[in-house]
C-alpha cells in the first residue's frame, strides 16, 4: 500500500500558497499528476473530507481574514477568493460560519479590538490607584 500523507501535504501547502488563483479539483489533480478521481479518493482517505469541501473551506478561511484586517467590501473579498458572486460567497460562508459575512466582521473586529485594548492599557501598581 502506498502511503499518500507526503503528497497531500505538500498539496495543502500548495493549495494554500495559491488560494487567490483560480483552483478547482482538476488544477489541484494536475499538480499532483494524478486523475482527478483518483486524487480525490487519495485526498478524502488521508484528510477525511473531499478535495473539493478542503478547497472551499480553505478559500472561506482566508476570506474570513481578510473580513477582519482589510475595509475591503464583502464583494471584492468574495471575487479575490474567486467565488462566483457575493450572493454564492454569503450562502457558503454562512453554511460554515452559521453567520454573514457582514456579521461576522463587525463581531470579531470588535473583539480584535477589544483585545487590542486590553493588551495596551498601562498598567498601574495599587498604591497608585
Amino acid at each position: 500500500m502506498i502511503i499518500y500523507s507526503a503528497l497531500v501535504r505538500d498539496l495543502q501547502i500548495w493549495i494554500v500558497n495559491h488560494i487567490k488563483d483560480d483552483l478547482n479539483i482538476q488544477s489541484v489533480a494536475d499538480r499532483a499528476g494524478y486523475s482527478r478521481y483518483h486524487l480525490q479518493r487519495i485526498f478524502s482517505s488521508e484528510c477525511g473530507k473531499p478535495l473539493g469541501v478542503y478547497l472551499r473551506e480553505c478559500r472561506l478561511h482566508h476570506a474570513a481574514q481578510d473580513l477582519l484586517i482589510t475595509d475591503d467590501s464583502i464583494l471584492s473579498v468574495a471575487v479575490k477568493y474567486n467565488f462566483d458572486s457575493q450572493q454564492n460567497f454569503t450562502r457558503t460562508f454562512k453554511k460554515l460560519y452559521n453567520t454573514s459575512p457582514s456579521k461576522w466582521r463587525q463581531k470579531n473586529k470588535k473583539l480584535n479590538y477589544l483585545a487590542y485594548e486590553c493588551v495596551f492599557l498601562p498598567e498601574y501598581d495599587d498604591d497608585e490607584l
